[in-house]
């Protein structure tokens, strides 16, 4: 393959690996679909890489800066993302004109913008193998490029073969990849970290794990498979274990007031909130200890709910990778939420006192609720709203006739919805208009997701005086043999319930129904390999977009925590902080919360608007950098291999020291034309510019060949001009 066609070739991959990036970032593809129709009607379309005519291009360009615009204005996108679609639109319209080296670097530089933004926009395992992918096509290009460039200048002809390219621009490739890999696992996690941040994607769509819930919230997530967490399981000692036989009650939001309009479940003792940042201290009221700890490791994804989940009850909760976050923990409800719903990856590590123990065990007296709150708080737990059907009770109370303690009460009640029959699980609801939902569901329709078992189940304790309140959050999830953990989807979202007994506390009671089904083979096939797509996914998210300064640390072991805490990386990492902290958080604005901030800042929107012009620009030098670094490695390595101290290139560098002294080359000028005019203003200089004159003359009209030594003695005399030229 020729060196025009190869680079053709590697410039169009390149676009189309940016492409893919930007729709990735997007969840959308419809960028991608368009440049892979401009991509094959380019490489089928054109015998002859010639183009469109360049005031044509700049009339596109000005089309697509104008659809840039209007998008922001009108649709009041992300800055950020239109300036993304008018780059691709833009690279799309120059690999459509004439090709020459600046066009073809601008392509380059526009595919590096494009894994630059993503960085902030995907978290997703395949930006990782795009970044692969992208990085051994740029050192391609690269090459190919510098052999074009060489070869224009040398005047020799562009079509000779590239054979031999590919495989030293696979090293080079590797090269930079190793070292960029090398750096990233030794730079200082800052709190700014922008590759954990997925600030302008939307988080997933949850409903039901807020401080009110509607009945039916829970059964519009069940229908999705969308993944929320993973959770690995590990004993106090540190091993691996499945957890087989402790219930997985993934426990998220407590709900202790029911109101009849719409059926809406809500939690109104919020006030009392600790504000904790490392490790629980305060005791978590009402739930008894001293069961064996098990360690789950929790990696959860951007969803739109404030709420941390975990099995309860919890000993100690550790956020891996601290970045400034507030975490608000409530003892009265044993809720853990953030400032606001996340939009980016959290990962922490739970230790829950949940191994097998004694289920009757009493509580401590540093468990139970404060004397002076306890009444109100038990109160607020057996409140029956009053549109509650009075046969409800009624039908309590015959179950529960046999029972003589309130908890064998509960586990009558448990049994009747679960397993008497009467009650059938669905996902596929009908409730009578106008009726209160609850009662409805236990005295007329008898069929529900989990939430109405619940609710009934709740209402009916407390018709019998047992404090009772309905919990959301996950149960189970899907056990990865391959990575030993567990995969929580919004499939798993569940609710339960807590019944209180003053000797023993909080106690769980599950009033769902089960529903078993035995997938076919082609179904447990799709199984294994989500599974193993799965693994694939967590590695990455661990290995890279979780990587803190915590696993930093154990990855390096004792030395390297010795170095972390040394002065001058405690340095580094503060500057880095200071730099990327305000960038990280004028990203996380969208238009309307910048407006809202202008409100706490009091900065006019000229400031603003500088501030992301300021964040633009950085990432474009960004990308420049990283290409001209590129550039000077390939440069480097390929040298010698590529013959670029060739008569062309040592010409323009001629070119360039003259030019410090006010010497530049006219169009149509000839070489010869142009050192009699050096010579005639400086006298001094005229030896070495005619020497220089004479070989690049002869090797670039007369195809004479330039020995080793001769290049060598027109480098020294370039370096003299340049020395005395200064």
């Amino acid at each position: 393959m020729r060196v025009d066609r190869n680079l053709r070739l590697a410039l169009l991959l390149l676009v189309l690996i940016g492409s893919f990036i930007l729709s990735l970032g997007e969840e959308s593809y419809l960028f991608f679909f368009i440049a892979i129709v401009a991509c094959a009607a380019h490489w089928f379309g054109m015998d002859e890489w010639q183009g469109m005519s360049e005031e044509r291009a700049r009339l596109l360009v000005g089309v697509a800066a104008l659809v840039a615009l209007m998008e922001r204005v009108v649709f009041e996108h992300y800055v950020i993302i239109c300036t993304a679609h008018f780059l691709a639109l833009s690279q799309l319209i120059v690999l459509w004109t004439k090709p020459d080296n600046r066009r073809i670097a601008l392509i380059i530089l526009i595919t590096l913008a494009h894994a630059a933004v993503g960085t902030v926009r995907t978290v997703e395992l395949g930006y990782g193998l795009c970044i692969i992918l992208l990085t051994v096509c740029v050192s391609w290009a690269l090459v190919l490029f510098l052999l074009r460039r060489e070869t224009n200048n040398a005047g020799t002809d562009r079509t000779r073969p590239a054979d031999g390219m590919v495989r030293p621009s696979l090293r080079v490739g590797a090269c930079v990849l190793a070292v960029g890999v090398g750096v990233f696992f030794i730079l200082p996690r800052t709190q700014a970290n922008m590759f954990r941040q997925n600030i302008v994607s939307r988080a997933q769509a949850i409903s039901g794990f807020s401080e009110r819930c509607a009945l039916g919230d829970l059964g519009r997530i069940k229908m999705s498979s969308q993944k929320v967490m993973d959770v690995k399981l590990t004993t106090k000692d540190g091993q691996p274990t499945q957890a087989k036989g402790v219930p997985l009650y993934w426990r998220g939001t407590a709900l202790d007031t029911y109101r009849f309009e719409g059926g809406r479940w809500a939690w109104t003792r919020s006030r009392r909130r600790y504000r904790w940042k490392r490790k629980i201290t305060d005791p978590m009221f009402g739930f008894a200890r001293g069961g064996g700890e098990l360690v789950q490791t929790i990696t959860l994804e951007p969803i739109n709910t404030r709420v941390l989940f975990a099995l309860y009850p919890i000993e100690s909760l550790h956020i891996q990778g601290w970045a400034g976050e507030v975490i608000f923990y409530e003892p009265v409800a044993g809720m853990m939420v953030t400032r606001a719903p996340r939009t980016k990856i959290i990962k922490y590590v739970v230790v829950s006192d949940v191994l097998p123990f004694p289920p009757n065990r009493p509580l401590r007296e540093e468990d139970r609720y404060p004397r002076r709150e306890e009444r109100s708080i038990m109160q607020a737990l057996t409140t029956v709203p009053a549109e509650i059907d009075w046969r409800v009770e009624g039908l309590a109370r015959q179950i529960t006739r046999s029972a003589a303690t309130p908890r064998a009460k509960a586990r009558l009640l448990e049994d009747y919805l679960r397993d008497s029959g009467g009650y059938k699980y669905t996902t596929d609801m009908y409730t009578t208009p106008g009726a209160e939902p609850v009662s409805d569901f236990l005295l007329k329709q008898k069929q529900g997701h989990c939430e109405y078992f619940a609710s009934g189940m709740v209402i009916m304790l407390r018709t019998l005086g047992i404090p009772a309140r309905m919990v959301n959050g996950f149960h189970g999830g899907e056990w990865n043999e391959f990575g030993r953990f567990y995969v929580v989807r919004q499939s798993d979202a569940h609710s339960w319930v807590e019944a209180y007994f003053p000797e023993t506390g909080w106690q769980t009671f599950d009033p769902t129904p089960a529903v078993t089904e035995t997938p076919a083979f082609g179904m447990r096939m799709a199984g294994l390999v989500r599974r193993l797509t799965d693994f694939f996914d967590i590695t990455w998210v661990n290995l890279f977009i979780a990587y803190s300064r915590d696993d930093q640390r154990e990855f390096f072991g004792a030395a390297a925590q010795n170095a972390l805490n040394t002065n001058g990386f405690k340095g580094l990492e503060e500057l880095a902080n200071r730099l990327l902290t305000p960038i990280a958080n004028l990203l996380a604005k969208g238009p309307k919360e910048t407006e809202e901030a202008e409100g706490e800042t009091g900065q006019p929107g000229i400031v603003r608007a500088s501030k992301v012009f300021a964040v633009l620009v950085l990432t474009i030098l960004a990308a420049a950098v990283i290409v001209c670094g590129l550039f000077k490695i390939v440069y480097f390595l390929f040298g010698k291999r590529l013959n670029l101290d060739t008569p062309g290139l040592l010409y323009d560098r001629f070119s360039t020291v003259v030019e410090r002294q006010g010497f530049q080359r006219r169009p149509g000028q000839t070489p010869w034309e142009f050192a009699v005019l050096i010579a005639s203003s400086m006298p001094e200089w005229a030896e070495d510019v005619q020497e220089i004159t004479v070989r690049f003359c002869g090797a670039r009209y007369g195809r004479q060949q330039l020995s080793p030594e001769t290049i060598g003695d027109l480098k020294a005399r370039i370096s003299r001009l340049a020395a005395s030229s200064r």
